[in-house]
Order: C-alpha cells, then structure tokens, then sequence
C-alpha cells in the first residue's frame, strides 16, 4: 500500500444511491482484509461532535470481501435523501479483528452533497 491515508474527495447525490468500491493491493497482489472491519463517519468538520451519517461494517453499508481485498461502500437512496449539507469531511479506518491498536486511516477527505433538484409528487 502507498503512504496512507490518502486523500480522496467524495462527491454524492442527494436521494440517489452512492457507492465507492476501493482494491487494497501490495505490488499488485491484493492484501488479504479476511477478519477485518471498517468505520467511516461523516462530519461537518474533524472536531465537531455531530455526526451526519456513520457507516460500517456491522450496519451493513460497508462490505468487506477479504480474499479479494475489496472495499464497498454504500449508502442507499433513502439514506443520501436525508443528509442535510453542503459540504463535509470523512475519513475511513480499517481494523484488524486481531489487533484493535493497529486501526489504520485509509482515505479521507472532504464530502460534496449536490442538492436534489427534481422531486416527485
């Protein structure tokens, strides 16, 4: 893996379904994430205490495929529907079932929330 975390800027729609898939690979050969979890939360700022959406591995809107070492996260539409803001920041942690003091940020950034024009009746 390179230097992490990452910087990765997210773009989503409100009220449409979004999705990111990430590939976790050392020299082309994918690392094995078999045991592991994830957490990402949506903030307006790092030291704010509200949060605008969490996800996770054990909420089900992020998906692990070990072997693989594939990443999927997901919110649904109804989920996008409900946030409320303009622009916000995240980050990502990946931990190990086996060692809970080795948390490692993977991506992080900023979130863009396009405001839902059309409507329906």
């Amino acid at each position: 893996m390179s230097q992490l975390p990452i910087t990765y800027d997210i773009e989503m729609k409100q009220g449409a379904k979004w999705t990111l898939s990430l590939e976790l690979s050392t020299n082309g050969v994918a690392k094995s994430l078999v045991g592991y979890t994830a957490k990402m939360e949506i903030r307006p700022n790092a030291n704010s205490d509200e949060v605008y959406e969490t996800l996770s591995t054990t909420g089900g809107e992020i998906v692990i495929t070990g072997a693989t070492g594939t990443i999927q996260l997901t919110l649904t539409k109804s989920e996008t529907d409900a946030l409320n803001f303009r622009k916000a920041v995240y980050d990502l942690y990946l931990r190990d079932g086996s060692d809970a003091d080795a948390d490692v940020c993977l991506i992080e950034g900023e979130v863009l929330l396009h405001r839902r024009v059309t409507q329906w009746s």
